[in-house]
């Protein structure tokens, strides 16, 4: 008999991974002056994991909710597959920490400029100076998004809050 609770601990399993990459990415935004490289900031390994903690989050949500989907990286797409309920979820709670905003001053949702985000800084060596001038990424709004993506995972998951399940 399969286990009924396999994909609970599926979900779980990639809450898991999804926030040792966060937690990954938050250490990278805090690190400056790299004591053995003329390194001093890391704004490419904290964009790179807090944007691939996203995309596990949304895919242990759509496995949550038994939506198939397929290999992909783009994290506008894996969030508009997402039930309307926990979009509106985790839109409010993104908004709530980041001073409401979910669109940029031109009308353009902020979530277009992350969408690709782990694609793109990972490669960014490649990418500027043959593609592109610069490169720019909202990081503010890619924590708030991730941080919210990690509280609905929580919630469902474990039936906790992230500062909840943080004491146990």
């Amino acid at each position: 008999m399969e286990n009924p609770n396999k994909t609970l601990f599926d979900c779980q399993r990639m809450f898991r991974h999804a926030c040792a990459f966060a937690e990954c990415a938050d250490l990278a935004l805090k690190k400056f002056r790299h004591v053995s490289a003329d390194i001093e900031w890391y704004a490419e390994p904290a964009t790179v994991n807090s944007a691939f903690a996203c995309e596990v989050f949304l895919k242990a949500l759509l496995n949550y909710h038994d939506i198939p989907l397929k290999r992909q990286h783009k994290i506008k797409e894996l969030y508009e597959l997402l039930p309307d309920k926990l979009k509106a979820v985790v839109k409010q709670t993104t908004t709530a920490n980041y001073g409401e905003m979910w669109e940029d001053a031109f009308g353009h949702e902020l979530l277009d400029n992350i969408s690709d985000a782990f694609v793109d800084w990972r490669y960014s060596y490649e990418i500027v100076g043959t593609k592109r001038a610069f490169m720019q990424i909202n990081t503010g709004f890619l924590t708030a998004f991730r941080n919210a993506l990690r509280e609905a995972c929580c919630q469902l998951f474990f039936g906790k809050t992230w500062e909840e399940y943080l004491a146990n």
